[in-house]
């Protein structure tokens, strides 16, 4: 048995694997058996190609759990599916289409992956770490933190929402609309420092008479990088309904997540905003 390349980045061994699943023509199965034989195919192809792990599916959310000996979890992979769903529920069939890659270390090679698991760093927290980060969060305390105090205004609120329930409807429609139009002096709009890379400010030369077309500015050395949240955009006298509609309109690729939208007023409430 050849051993397997450690420095292949996974992601790249998820797409050999899924070519090599596509080409045995798992047929169609029942649900144990369908899940049953992924996992033993998996396993094949990762003894054949001398890779040290098992694989593992997990019975609650289908997923396929790449696993060391130890039993730490390498990396998690998203099995896409198609379910005969005219049949009883008794009687449906499952029918393997893809593997998915989403989720963290994809971008890791295998050695890389095996290194953090031995340092002791979970999958789980790698996880967590990537689901933060695809919130917009700045780190996983930050998200903690926000998940925290929104508890506490739960639980304040606990004795408050029962009565809510007892609002009419008209009067609950009144008050959402009149939120939806409420409309501030400015919203300022940032893409968050996690989003921004490779920028420059023309800051190194404090003799430079400036201006649009000052041959100062072909000066290569007083362009020095800077780092930290990008304000894009200022917005007066609309609602932040219509601030998100214009982000949409200008970055129709971007997530949500990438962009933040405070108002000054945030700042003079709020002097520990992460941006």
């Amino acid at each position: 048995m050849r051993r397997g390349s450690v420095e292949i980045k996974i992601s790249t061994l998820v797409k050999k694997m899924d070519s090599w699943l596509k080409n045995r023509k798992i047929p169609e199965l029942k649900d144990k058996e369908f899940w049953n034989t992924i996992k033993i195919s998996v396993d094949i192809f990762l003894t054949e190609n001398g890779y040290p792990f098992y694989a593992c599916i997990n019975d609650m959310n289908r997923i396929l759990a790449i696993k060391m000996d130890i039993e730490a979890t390498v990396f998690e992979i998203r099995i896409r599916y198609d379910i005969s769903k005219k049949r009883p529920i008794s009687e449906r069939t499952f029918s393997f289409k893809s593997l998915v890659k989403t989720g963290p270390c994809f971008n890791m090679t295998v050695s890389e992956a095996i290194g953090r698991r031995l340092y002791g760093i979970s999958y789980e927290l790698e996880e967590l770490s990537y689901d933060a980060e695809s919130l917009g969060y700045f780190s996983v305390d930050e998200m903690i933190a926000a998940y925290e105090s929104a508890k506490k205004i739960v639980d304040k609120l606990q004795d408050k929402k029962l009565s809510y329930v007892f609002i009419p409807d008209n009067e609950r429609k009144k008050l959402k609309q009149l939120q939806q139009t409420k409309k501030t002096d400015t919203w300022l709009v940032f893409i968050k420092s996690t989003y921004v890379r490779d920028a420059q400010a023309f800051i190194g030369n404090a003799q430079a008479d400036i201006h649009p077309y000052s041959k100062d500015l072909d000066d290569d050395n007083a362009w020095l990088d800077v780092h930290g949240a990008t304000l894009v955009a200022i917005y007066k006298d609309i609602t932040k309904d219509e601030v998100v509609d214009r982000i949409n309109h200008t970055y129709p690729e971007a997530a949500d997540g990438v962009f933040q939208i405070l108002t000054p007023e945030d700042f003079k409430s709020n002097t520990s905003i992460v941006l």
